[in-house]
C-alpha cells in the first residue's frame, strides 16, 4: 500500500502514475503556490473546504482574505474535489 502514485509506479503503470503526479501538481499549484501567503493559512482553508477543520488562524499567522479563500475553493472544485465549506 501507499499513495496511489507510488503503488502505480511500483506496479509499472507509468501512464497512471504520471496522471496522478500531474493531478497532485495541479492541486499544489492551485492552492499553495497560487498565493504569496503563509502556507499554513492556505492549508487551513484547503482543509476547511474539505470538511477537516475550521479556517481560524491565530497570531502570528494571518488568515486569508475572503477573495483568497474563494479562489482556493474554486480551484479545488475545478480539480473535482467536493468543497463543503
Amino acid at each position: 500500500p501507499g499513495p496511489a502514485v507510488v503503488v502505480e509506479f511500483r506496479a509499472g503503470d507509468m501512464n497512471l502514475a504520471r496522471e496522478g503526479q500531474a493531478a497532485m501538481s495541479r492541486a499544489n499549484d492551485a492552492t499553495f503556490f497560487a498565493l504569496p501567503r503563509n502556507p499554513a493559512a492556505t492549508a487551513k482553508v484547503v482543509l476547511a473546504a474539505l470538511g477537516v477543520c475550521g479556517e481560524a488562524t491565530f497570531a502570528p499567522v494571518a488568515g486569508l482574505t475572503p477573495a483568497e479563500r474563494e479562489r482556493i475553493r474554486s480551484k479545488l472544485a475545478d480539480l473535482g474535489l467536493k468543497v463543503i465549506a
